[in-house]
């Protein structure tokens, strides 16, 4: 019984994750009239890092009593990836949603995974199997039929 109840609850999570995230452009879109992409990246971080101090405030020690922390070692590696993989490129995304419009933003953003696999190929030594090479090509035509236009389509009319 409680397996089914942890598949439901992974199940509603993951579906509001991808609502979540998938109304991102379209919010950033309306947002980025009349906000500019930075600031709006500073009022999301802002929220996320009360929201992020209330869940750590929430979480149960460690198994010695003592509160969980990041050790000082690591701290430069936060920052590191807080920078480069969020505030970059999160507000590289929303400067490039107001350039562009929401529906090429997310085409655009679908190409994320063949960035990955390169990455994955050029650093990890990953072999590129041709059921990958499959998968980002599918997911790739996908986006390009949810959009509804070709990228050449998309483009000239941004």
């Amino acid at each position: 019984m409680q397996q089914q109840k942890n598949d439901k609850t992974t199940c509603l999570l993951l579906a509001l994750t991808t609502i979540f995230w998938g109304s991102l452009y379209t919010a950033s879109k309306v947002l980025l009239d009349v906000i500019q992409p930075f600031t709006l990246l500073c009022l999301r971080y802002i929220i996320a890092a009360i929201a992020m101090t209330i869940l750590q405030r929430l979480r149960k020690p460690d198994p010695n009593g003592k509160p969980r922390r990041i050790k000082g070692g690591d701290w430069k590696y936060v920052i590191m990836f807080g920078l480069g993989g969020y505030v970059l490129s999160i507000g590289l995304q929303q400067y490039g949603t107001k350039l562009a419009g929401a529906s090429l933003a997310s085409l655009i953003n679908c190409m994320n995974p063949i960035a990955i696999c390169f990455f994955a190929v050029l650093l990890l030594h990953e072999r590129m199997t041709m059921k990958k090479v499959v998968c980002i090509v599918s997911a790739v035509a996908g986006a390009v039929c949810i959009v509804g236009e070709t990228p050449a389509a998309v483009i000239s009319s941004a």
